[in-house]
């Protein structure tokens, strides 16, 4: 089974409050066990992140510059 699952972690960037997003994908596998089925293993995929300031608007001073060579998923 595949659940795709988005956090929220509260962080400050240069001072200002930030929201960095996490997106990943927990896939799981199950097994039967006499009439049970139980979670077998578990593996969490993250797949990307976004950075927004907390509060709507401001600017977090970020450096698109600084982001170069950062994979797309990251930048």
């Amino acid at each position: 089974m595949e659940l795709s699952v988005e956090t929220n972690h509260w962080i400050r960037v240069h001072g200002k409050a930030a929201v960095r997003t996490s997106l990943m994908r927990f896939v799981y596998r199950f097994e039967r066990r006499g009439n049970n089925w139980k979670i077998s293993d578990m593996a969490a995929l993250f797949e990307a992140d976004k950075l927004a300031p907390a509060v709507p608007g401001e600017n977090l001073g970020v450096d698109p510059a600084d982001l170069e060579g950062l994979r797309r998923s990251y930048r």
